[in-house]
């Protein structure tokens, strides 16, 4: 039963997303490559791994029965090459920095320039998400994180230290009428309704929700909404106001982060510098 590591990285895909159209975003391929080597896997094994229902996958007994050993390999593959990434001494190559868009927008890229100069020879991947990205499974190198719960969203395997504190405040477009608009609130990541009672803020209702802290802002312009933002994006927003009588509050710490096994790489800790340096505000 000969199978490469393709088979089983194609195949964990799936698995861990339950449907073909996940897994092929995951994978970077097209969804028809994804059930091509799914069915190739299975013909080689003479066993059914999925039960197919449309795009979705779901595990059947022999599938199950190949996720642990699957698991374990994929582990050792992603610690080999953390492993042969620390030790390598150079100064250039690649580097995944992953954080959330607004940051890249208004701490990073006015510095950019400067840091792509003093090192030519590092290839610089920003990827802007609000999710936290695992680090873990190598989906980057250094990572930017908000919290307002180190012990809860900070994994004890990663390193790295606390860069600022981030405050937040209520903003408006200079055009909205704070007593008539409504607001956008966050995901459940947040306690979005203590930071309103504990900040008096207006008592008006919830009328969309986002966790997109940059489309937040840009929301701001096109309707009769306020919104609890960083203090350091709604400030420099063109158009935007603090909302009347609203006071600013520490709502997040910032962290910078990385594996332990890429502490010693220079090109991390390049990035991890100009990452604290960009912060200093």
């Amino acid at each position: 039963m000969p199978l490469d590591w393709n088979d089983i990285r194609f195949y964990l895909a799936v698995a861990r997303c339950g449907n073909i159209a996940k897994a092929a975003e995951k994978l970077k391929v097209n969804q028809s490559t994804v059930m091509r080597r799914i069915d190739a896997m299975e013909d080689r094994l003479h066993l059914t791994l999925f039960l197919r229902n449309r795009g979705d996958y779901q595990l059947t007994e022999a599938g199950k029965l190949i996720l642990g050993p699957a698991e374990k390999m994929d582990a050792q593959a992603l610690e080999l090459a953390r492993c042969l990434t620390g030790h390598d001494d150079t100064d250039g190559g690649d580097v995944v920095l992953t954080a959330p868009s607004f940051m890249i927008r208004h701490l990073f890229s006015p510095v950019l320039k400067d840091f792509l100069a003093a090192h030519p020879d590092i290839n610089l991947t920003l990827h802007a998400t609000n999710s936290f990205l695992d680090l873990q499974r190598n989906d980057a190198d250094v990572a930017v994180r908000l919290t307002n719960d180190p012990e809860k969203h900070l994994p004890p395997n990663l390193i790295g230290r606390k860069l600022a504190d981030i405050e937040l405040c209520a903003y408006q477009d200079a055009a909205t009428d704070a007593e008539n608009a409504s607001w956008i609130g966050w995901d459940d990541t947040v306690d979005f309704k203590g930071w309103l009672a504990q900040n008096k803020y207006p008592s008006r209702p919830v009328q969309m929700v986002s966790d997109d802290i940059a489309g937040q802002a840009q929301a701001l312009h096109a309707a009769p909404l306020m919104a609890i933002l960083p203090c350091l994006l709604g400030d420099g927003e063109a158009g935007l106001q603090r909302v009347k009588n609203c006071k600013p509050f520490k709502g997040f710490e910032a962290w910078v982060l990385t594996h332990p096994d890429l502490k010693a790489t220079r090109r991390v800790s390049a990035v991890m510098s100009f990452v604290a340096d960009a912060m200093k505000f």
